[in-house]
């Protein structure tokens, strides 16, 4: 069954008469090997007998067939390439294993086919390395080779080469151990396809070590596709790059590819990279390379890509895993990096000291994003995810000036932000983020960075600091959450502003509601001319507003009293029974919250118990209610609280048998709207134009209160009190 060979591989053509009483099946009548038809048959050397026997027997017909020594047999291969019509054709390679020991050339219009993996093409085996390529196609266009393996033996540096040729076509190859890469494009080809194939154990290990690729891809290449193929086992996956002085590659794509434990071999070097995108001072730009839907595994690095001219580098929705130094590495100057989309775990980081760089939509797991340098700037960080179950992972920018931090969620990680100007951190979502001492402990640590703003930012549990900023001027810290914060590390603190100038602190929610860890709401320690203004503050242990400096809040807040009336024993109730029930407000109420003084006239001490609640709001319009009893009090005393309206006072449990009253008025002591939380929160006063001593004594942070009685308070007399806090809720 001899021809069934040759009937599984194409249809009849045209029916003829047998040769030797036996051949049935039609094929191209042929006259002479000159004219031969566009498909042309090799069969192995270690075919079956009778399969080379009947092809022999086409061949001395003038049938375009042709059988293999196994010595030379890419003599036999390149005579069926060459008796192909100036049109071009097919060369049909049979099962077998062809031995190869020069190169063959393939011309335009070529297809060169063999039976799956079933066809072979081998290097001759002993010895050192032998030749360049198994198949040199150059300077040619329209080939395609598909449906074989190489093996290599480490005698021949690629199984395919590409040389300023168009339109070429890979498909459903099997390469292995080659000398150098297993299969190179590069010096002008375009239009190039690889597909569906699988590169393997490929070195150089004599030839610059470590820089053996699967498929390598150079020197002004474009327009190339490589798709489907798995290259694993090799010192880099795929690799891309230009030499001195040559042209860029551009508009290379590299999709849907497994590439894969790319670590053979690998000497100390920047190797050990599953895909590698270098240039070396090149004559040309590289640019529009895009690396799509690839699965990278193992090795130094998932990605390392260096350039300096190019621009438009894309990679998206691939997974990255197991990467030793870097998922992603990014170095140089090219501009247009895009790196969205993409599943990375267990990669150690993204590193990047490129400028104009998006990071966008990535789920990192145990992998951070590490940025910066002298030419890192207009980064944008946005709407990636990151976890860790062990370890510290971040976001970590060093020295990248106009970096952009949006809209991030990270799980045990934490954002850091250094030495570089104009950063914004705005709207990212942080839980817990254990950090180093390094780094203050905290979810949000920004050192160093002049003009920064962090807004609208949720942060939950964080280890020391929700938000902390160090050492930077013209800051904006406005609208962010931060909530249950721990005191693992040192005091807990909500938002930390340490050492900075020109710092507004406007309008968050600090607030820890589940244990008292949260010793402090807002610190301004070492912090210049600085703005407190909106804050609510609520479950600090120690201090709400703590550690400001004396010229702290450049933009101060006051109170105005105008015409104040003058102490008075009985301005509220003058002259009342002391007897149980609602006591009648004879007086008139307070003109500005004041303090409340009460005296009881006993007669001859017959006065033995009462309680009087007094009722009423204070400067912020707050109900108040203040209790005061024979027991604790006695017969004259003062309220604790200002009150800027009495709304009533009320008797009861007393004890009195000799017909006993009194009398209720106001004291020096002002009340204040704005929430005091130390002594120094009172800046200024200014009394009928003068500028008075402010004495720390004098002023009731507990109840907001100013004593006047040290300046002295008459009637008529205005006075003027300036704040360093204004606005915050404190609770």
């Amino acid at each position: 069954m001899a021809d069934e060979t040759f009937r599984n591989i194409l249809p009849p053509t045209k029916a003829v008469d047998n040769l030797d009483g036996t051949f049935s099946v039609g094929v191209s009548v042929i006259s002479g090997l000159g004219s031969l038809g566009a498909t042309c048959w090799v069969v192995a050397n270690d075919a079956k007998a009778e399969v080379k026997a009947f092809a022999q027997k086409l061949q001395a017909s003038g049938y375009p067939a042709w059988v293999c020594d196994g010595v030379n047999d890419q003599a036999q291969i390149q005579a069926a390439i060459d008796a192909l019509p100036a049109g071009g054709g097919q060369v049909l390679l049979l099962e077998g294993t062809y031995v190869f020991a020069a190169i063959v050339t393939p011309t335009s219009n070529v297809t060169i086919s063999g039976q799956g993996m079933s066809t072979k093409i081998e290097a001759p085996a002993g010895g050192d390395y032998a030749f360049a390529t198994m198949f040199l196609i150059s300077g040619v266009n329209d080939v395609h080779i598909t449906d074989m393996s190489f093996d290599c033996l480490k005698r021949v540096s690629y199984a395919v080469q590409i040389l300023n040729s168009a339109r070429i076509y890979i498909e459903n190859i099997d390469v292995d151990d080659t000398w150098d890469d297993g299969m190179s494009i590069e010096g002008g080809s375009t239009y190039v396809t690889v597909s569906n194939s699988v590169f393997h154990d490929c070195q150089n290990p004599a030839i610059t070590p470590g820089t053996a690729a699967g498929i390598e891809i150079e020197d002004g290449a474009t327009d190339v596709l490589i798709t489907g193929c798995n290259s694993y086992n090799n010192q880099a996956g795929v690799s891309i790059q230009t030499h001195n002085l040559e042209d860029g590659c551009q508009r290379i794509s590299i999709v849907d590819c497994w590439l894969h434990d790319n670590t053979y071999d690998v000497p100390a070097g920047p190797m050990a990279t599953q895909l590698r995108i270098t240039e070396t001072t090149p004559a040309t730009a590289m640019y529009d390379i895009r690396i799509s839907g690839c699965i990278l595994t193992g090795g130094k690095y998932g990605i390392a890509l260096n350039s300096d001219r190019g621009s438009g580098f894309i990679i998206c929705e691939n997974v990255i895993s197991d990467s030793s130094v870097y998922a992603i590495d990014a170095t140089g100057d090219s501009t247009g990096l895009r790196i969205c989309n993409n599943n990375i775990k267990d990669a150690i980081d993204i590193h990047i000291t490129m400028p104009d760089v998006v990071v966008e939509s990535n789920y990192l797991m145990n992998t951070g994003i590490l940025y910066g340098g002298a030419d890192c700037n207009r980064v944008s960080i946005i709407s990636n995810v990151l976890r860790q179950d062990s370890g510290i992972k971040y976001i970590l920018a060093q020295a990248a000036t106009r970096t952009r931090i949006l809209d991030n969620n990270l799980y045990d990680c934490a954002i850091w932000v250094i030495s570089g100007d104009s950063p914004t951190i705005t709207g990212n979502y942080v839980y817990g983020g254990y950090v180093d001492a390094g780094h203050g402990y905290s979810s949000i640590y920004v050192d160093s960075c002049d003009f920064t703003t962090v807004a609208l930012n949720t942060v939950e549990y964080p280890d020391t600091t929700g938000i902390r900023v160090d050492t930077s001027d013209y800051v904006l810290i406005e609208g962010n959450q931060v909530l249950q914060t721990q005191s693992n590390n040192g005091a807990g603190r909500g938002i930390r502003a340490h050492n900075c100038n020109y710092v507004s602190i406007l309008g968050n929610i600090v607030s820890n509601t589940v244990d008292a860890n949260q010793q402090y709401g807002i610190v301004g320690s070492g912090t210049n001319t600085e703005v407190i203004s909106g804050n609510v503050i609520s479950g600090s242990s120690v201090s709400a507003l703590s550690g400001v400096n004396a010229d702290t809040y450049s933009n101060q807040r006051s109170d105005l009293f105008m015409d104040v009336l003058a102490a008075s024993a009985n301005y509220i109730v003058d002259a009342q029974n002391l007897v149980n029930g609602a006591v009648a407000l004879t007086g008139t109420q307070p003109k500005y919250p004041r303090g409340l003084d009460c005296t009881i006239t006993n007669v001859a001490g017959a006065v033995s118990a009462y309680t009087m609640t007094v009722v009423g709001v204070n400067a912020k319009g707050k109900t108040i209610t203040e209790v005061f009893t024979f027991a604790d009090d006695g017969l004259v005393f003062s309220s604790d609280n200002a009150f800027d309206n009495i709304t009533s006072v009320t008797l009861a449990d007393v004890a009195d048998t000799g017909n006993a009253t009194f009398v209720m008025g106001i004291d020096t002591r002002l009340g204040l709207m704005n929430d005091i939380q130390e002594t120094t929160d009172v800046w200024k006063i200014i009394k009928n134009g003068t500028k008075e001593t402010v004495a720390g004594a004098q002023v009731d942070v507990a109840k907001d209160i100013y004593d006047m009685s040290v300046i002295t308070l008459a009637a008529t007399d205005d006075f003027e009190i300036w704040y360093r806090s204004n606005l915050n809720i404190i609770s």
